[in-house]
């Protein structure tokens, strides 16, 4: 295995959250929508609507395949702050501490654009695990330090089902800022059809996270969090 597909070891067995997926887990199927947009913040080293190549450190990738070569991703989002929720305060969670370095957000953009085509996800979403008698803390809302293990169960889906081409979930914006949950979205890049320029990108375009609107929206998320944005250069 690559450094990617070994990162999936949980670091605390004895009292992780996550459980393996039965046999006889029940595959729920739902398709990603096209007449909404969908918010995405990523690294300005890719373009708005390319793929993560399969870096970084998040709940679902990244991942390998059965032959070990990492699969692309994109993390998507029906509205900004769970956008950013699901990337620059993703490591922000109820039992840590609550800190955001500027440095991180120099090299990050927001934008909203419409999928080109619809999409099978894997339906993750509360009412789905409800049903398949799934705790929303043993997937979806357990800690950073777990994101080993739930990416272990990102890449059971993907192997069991060629089909799946993402998965849909509710974003922890409901534990953390006491609103509705939001839908977040993970597609699979070597299984969803889109090339560079293939989605429209709507509204004001991209914006930068470390000045102007972009800042305004981090410092408002971290207050609503009460977290703090440490500069460069600070302590």
């Amino acid at each position: 295995m690559t450094d990617r597909g070994a990162a999936l070891d949980c670091p605390d067995p004895e009292h992780c959250p996550v459980g393996e997926l039965g046999d006889d887990f029940a595959f729920t199927a739902t398709e990603l929508t096209t007449n909404d947009p969908w918010w995405r913040c990523c690294d300005s080293t890719w373009g708005y609507d390319e793929f993560n190549p399969g870096n970084g450190d998040t709940r679902f990738a990244p991942f390998a395949d059965e032959y070990d070569n990492p699969v692309p991703t994109s993390y998507l989002a029906a509205d900004r702050t769970a956008a950013l929720l699901e990337t620059v305060f993703h490591d922000i969670h109820q039992s840590t501490d609550r800190i955001i370095y500027e440095a991180d957000l120099r090299r990050m953009n927001l934008c909203a654009s419409l999928a080109p085509t619809s999409a099978l996800l894997m339906d993750l979403r509360d009412g789905a695990l409800g049903e398949l008698g799934v705790d929303r803390r043993a997937l979806i809302s357990t800690p950073a330090e777990h994101y080993p293990c739930t990416r272990r169960v990102a890449r059971e889906i993907y192997l069991r089902h060629p089909n799946v081409q993402g998965v849909i979930w509710h974003s922890r914006q409901a534990e953390l800022i006491q609103a509705m949950p939001v839908e977040v979205v993970i597609l699979f890049g070597d299984r969803y059809p889109s090339g560079r320029g293939g989605w429209q990108r709507v509204g004001f375009g991209s914006i930068a996270l470390i000045e102007g609107a972009g800042r305004v929206l981090v410092d408002e998320i971290a207050s609503m969090l009460g977290a703090v944005v440490i500069p460069v250069g600070g302590v």
